[in-house]
């Protein structure tokens, strides 16, 4: 038997019709999205943080006051899978996953399951995309790279396994799942050293805002196009003042200015809010810009160019 998605939708909404729980209700009304005020068992929607094939993720609201995100799963989604999935997440551990609250839920007795994890802040892999942010391919390389060397180290947890610089991946019997983590752990705690989890950033050089000419402009832009095997140039800007107070767009954004002497240069930086404190008026830093064609400003009547923050630190220079 081969599972077809639509059919399993469409037989969801025949099953729903006939308990009488949405007598007239379509697809589309049985995984339908919640409105911001809306209550889901005692959790009050705040906003919808993103979709998926599967479910819906929300921020949400507890009697407390507790943001958490309410991960609420399309009905025709086995419960066998739901289960199984939150049962596999509950059991990691980690910094860098967020952690279950709970078992999973269910609702007015018929309603669709939904899971509680805690809610953090931060933006969606599609959010970055469209805000121009790409993550570093020197260090997704260096990743890719470590993880190929630590299972070449044992293979024989494996039925399969294989990757390049981009990635790696694996195939293993079930229950040799928490042997491979004990070996994976144990392999990265005798090599990895406190300086391997300290970012860093590989600069192509550094410029003054006085640099900053049409003819200087004409040149990097020359290097394009950008991507991988060619990022943009990665250029720093060492002590340069923040010449007022910096302006938040969509919430988590900021755009300030920086100046040198007489010059001065406008700059955006994604999900740079939280890091706002750095950023006072009469601060002195160090930053580290990437230079790239900006058609929408130029579509405004602006320079078809504009510099986006990477990173920024107290300036070591002192003027």
């Amino acid at each position: 038997m081969v599972a077809d998605p639509r059919s399993r939708l469409a037989d969801a909404t025949v099953m729903a019709t006939a308990f009488g729980s949405r007598s007239s209700a379509g697809a589309s009304d049985i995984n339908r999205i919640l409105s911001p005020g809306e209550k889901y068992d005692v959790y009050e929607i705040v906003e919808l943080v993103g979709t998926g094939r599967e479910s819906q993720v929300y921020r949400a609201s507890t009697a407390e006051q507790e943001q958490v995100a309410l991960k609420l799963f399309h009905r025709e989604v086995p419960r066998e899978r739901i289960f199984r999935q939150i049962r596999h997440a509950s059991s990691v551990s980690s910094n860098h996953i967020v952690r279950h609250h709970s078992l999973p839920g269910h609702w007015n007795n018929g309603d669709r399951y939904f899971a509680v994890m805690e809610y953090v802040e931060g933006g969606t892999l599609r959010k970055r995309i469209e805000t121009g942010e790409r993550a570093d391919p020197a260090s997704l390389e260096r990743v890719a790279s470590g993880l190929m060397e630590a299972l070449e180290a044992m293979p024989d947890l494996f039925l399969r396994y294989g990757g390049h610089r981009q990635a790696a991946g694996v195939a293993l019997p079930l229950e040799r799942v928490e042997e491979f983590r004990r070996r994976l752990n144990e392999y990265a705690a005798a090599r990895l050293k406190p300086e391997d989890f300290r970012p860093s950033l590989e600069l192509d050089g550094t410029l003054e805002l006085g640099d900053l000419d049409d003819g200087t402009i004409a040149e990097l832009l020359a290097l394009a196009p950008f991507g991988h095997g060619n990022p943009p140039p990665l250029l720093a800007i060492v002590g340069a003042e923040v010449a007022g107070p910096a302006t938040l767009f969509k919430e988590r954004h900021l755009r300030f200015t920086l100046r040198q002497g007489r010059n001065s240069l406008t700059v955006k930086a994604w999900d740079f809010a939280q890091r706002a404190a750095q950023i006072q008026p009469g601060a002195l830093v160090d930053v580290a810009v990437n230079i790239e064609a900006d058609p929408f400003a130029a579509a405004r009547g602006y320079p078809g160019w504009s510099a986006t923050v990477r990173d920024l630190r107290p300036s070591q220079q002192t003027v």
